[in-house]
This record gives C-alpha cells, sequence and structure tokens, in this order.
C-alpha cells in the first residue's frame, strides 16, 4: 500500500515511477483527486502480477471502491480492493490503503470507518489488510486503535522507531490486519531508513524518493 502518491500516467504500473522505482511486475489501483494547490495526490495498492490479482468474481462497483476526498474526511483519499490468489482463487484478501489528516480526530475515525464498512460490503467474511499514513502519534493513536479493534482488526508489531522526517520521535504509519490473519513480532517486520536530514524526499538514498520510512511485514493466516 502507498499514501501520498503524486499524479501519475495512466500506464505508471508499467513503471518506473518519477523517483526513479521500477513497478514493472505489478499492477497499480489507485485514488486521488486534486489538492488545493493542483497537485493530484492520493493512495494507491500494488499488486504483484502472478501472486494477487483483483478479485473478478465481486461486481466490479464492488471490487475496488476508492474513497473520494471531502470535508467530512478531511480532504484525504482512501481506496478499498479485493484481491484474490492468481492460482488459488479461494484465497481471498481486502486490502485498503489510507492517508490522514493531521489534528482533527474526526476526520481520521470518519476515514477508517468508511475504508473498514466499504470492505466487509462486498464480501463480510474477507480478511482484511489496513495500511496506511495515520499522522497520529502516540496516546493519540488511543481512540484509533479502538475503532480498528472493533472492527476485527489488530495493529501488526513493528519495531518502534520514526516512520516520518516530520516526526523524528514516534511512528505514524501503520498496518493493521484480521485476527484471523497473523503477524507474530518473530516474523518479518519491519522499518526502513529515513532519507538523510537536510535532503528531504524524492530521490534521496535510502528513502526511495519519499519522506517517509517504509514499514515491512509479514502476515500469514492463522
Amino acid at each position: 500500500v502507498m499514501e501520498g502518491v503524486r499524479f501519475l500516467p495512466s500506464d505508471w504500473d508499467n513503471g518506473p515511477l518519477p523517483c526513479g522505482v521500477d513497478l514493472s511486475g505489478y499492477k497499480a489501483y489507485r485514488s486521488y483527486a486534486p489538492t488545493r494547490s493542483g497537485v493530484m495526490e492520493g493512495v494507491a495498492i500494488l499488486l504483484r502480477s502472478g501472486v494477487w490479482e483483483l478479485d473478478t468474481s465481486i461486481p466490479p462497483e464492488a471490487n475496488c471502491r476508492r474513497l473520494e476526498k471531502c470535508q467530512r474526511r478531511g480532504r484525504k483519499a482512501g481506496i478499498v480492493l479485493h484481491a484474490r490468489r492468481c492460482h488459488d482463487h479461494s484465497q481471498r484478501c481486502c486490502f485498503s490503503s489510507v492517508h490522514l489528516k493531521w489534528g482533527e480526530l474526526g476526520p481520521k475515525l470518519a476515514v477508517i470507518a468508511d475504508a473498514l464498512d466499504e470492505g466487509r460490503l462486498a464480501v463480510p467474511e474477507s480478511p482484511i489488510v489496513l495500511g496506511g499514513d495515520f499522522n497520529t502519534r502516540g496516546l493519540y493513536m488511543e481512540p484509533i486503535d479502538e475503532l480498528i479493534e472493533s472492527k476485527g482488526l489488530s495493529r501488526c508489531p513493528t519495531p518502534k522507531l520514526p516512520t516520518c522526517m516530520g516526526s523524528e520521535e514516534e511512528q505514524i504509519d501503520f498496518i493493521y490486519c484480521s485476527k484471523n490473519l497473523g503477524c507474530s513480532p518473530g516474523s518479518l517486520c519491519s522499518i526502513g531508513n529515513l532519507p538523510r536530514p537536510g535532503k528531504g524526499p524524492w530521490g534521496d538514498a535510502p528513502g526511495d524518493g519519499s519522506d517517509h520510512a517504509w514499514v515491512q511485514v509479514t502476515i500469514t493466516s492463522v
């Protein structure tokens, strides 16, 4: 899942990204809209070719739902995608990417509730993986965690490291998964390096074109 993605041409799933990341081998699904400055920005989900594919057994109006930017959601976008294993259609999962606004709690809860409710509408029993830039840290995450827990998901354990140059003390990017999925502390859960101080986003290795560090978790069926 990706957040804060700037406008990309319609064929960008064939790569590369403006920051030079080759997307060959991935199919991209995204939801974006103009920012106040006129730049197109939003969120995306990449499915690895030959591993995951869009679940076409679900009607097209429901298998990929784009949460448009609106005032209630703090002018932030989201996306909900139902996928299945390419060679075993009995294995299904709903993936969601969200980007929450700094500050007020209400819009953050609205984005999360809408994303998880949309995921349950098409396939109520489908496991869900939710990831994103929550723009929230420390104790302020408690009401968000409570909402997500009430929807049947738990936060995946990761090292307690900062994930954004603008918030260098605490983590603000998180991944959650349904409780019938597993993400144990001993699995491959890691956080990448932040871009070097003073360099900023877009191309400063090892930040790979972002002002955030990547968060990686290994999730399996329980």
